[in-house]
């Protein structure tokens, strides 16, 4: 596995290098009648599921990968979604809710990411962090206090794990367009599976759409100038 330049995979080590010893944020929520707390969690415990375990891939890379920063950055990318699931699965419990051990549309995306070869299921993983992303963001926007500010925080961690993914396909346009067709998917399942969390707590769909649309763009940035994506990230 090599890369072609457009990638800085030193950047991307440093990155999450600066990020691992974060401690879990606050995750109280905010009062909520009780048919909204159990729409909330049920909906939350299905995206901790999908962000729980990664471990195969990142051993993936250290296997096959001639870039020790890469395979590197992949590890600790791989911890982070770890820390989501910590927080996530804080988050349901406050809300009285129960963690679950198995959903379909996290088999689905487990499935769909290893059918064929390493970069597909970089798309998938791309996928799932702009399709993440808006989810957070439009969950963060209705829900004040602790909790939103949590999930916010998810939020902006999916933007960089979007900008990282993207990166790495940046010279794969025939995968790019892999993710994007994922994506469409994919916010197609949340829009019908998590259906009774939007409508309890007052989410738009055309709000978490046009997210879908903004992280698409954010893919197309990344893909077509990645050295300015990065100045722009850092400043």
């Amino acid at each position: 596995m090599r890369f072609n330049g457009a990638m800085d995979t030193n950047y991307w080590r440093s990155f999450f290098r600066a990020r691992a010893a974060r401690p879990l944020p606050e995750v109280t929520p905010p009062s909520l009648p009780g048919a909204t707390r159990a729409a909330l969690a049920a909906s939350l415990a299905r995206f901790q599921k999908g962000e729980s375990g990664e471990g195969r891939i990142a051993s993936e890379v250290r296997r096959r990968s001639t870039d020790a920063a890469y395979a590197e950055a992949i590890g600790l990318f791989v911890r982070e979604e770890g820390r989501h699931a910590r927080v996530l699965a804080a988050a349901v419990r406050a809300l009285g809710g129960a963690l679950i051990d198995a959903h379909w549309s996290d088999r689905l995306f487990i499935a769909g990411r290893r059918l064929l070869g390493f970069d597909l299921e970089i798309s998938v993983l791309l996928a799932a962090e702009v399709v993440g992303r808006s989810y957070y963001g439009v969950l963060s926007a209705r829900l004040p206090g602790a909790l939103g500010v949590a999930l916010a925080d998810i939020a902006a961690d999916e933007g960089a794990h979007l900008d990282f993914h993207a990166s790495y396909l940046a010279s794969r346009p025939l995968m790019r367009s892999v993710s994007r067709l994922v994506t469409w998917l994919g916010a197609a399942i949340v829009l019908l599976d998590h259906h009774d969390c939007f409508t309890a707590i007052g989410v738009e769909r055309g709000a978490f759409l046009r997210e879908i649309v903004k992280g698409l763009d954010d893919v197309v940035a990344v893909a077509h100038s990645p050295s300015e994506r990065l100045r722009s990230r850092a400043a």
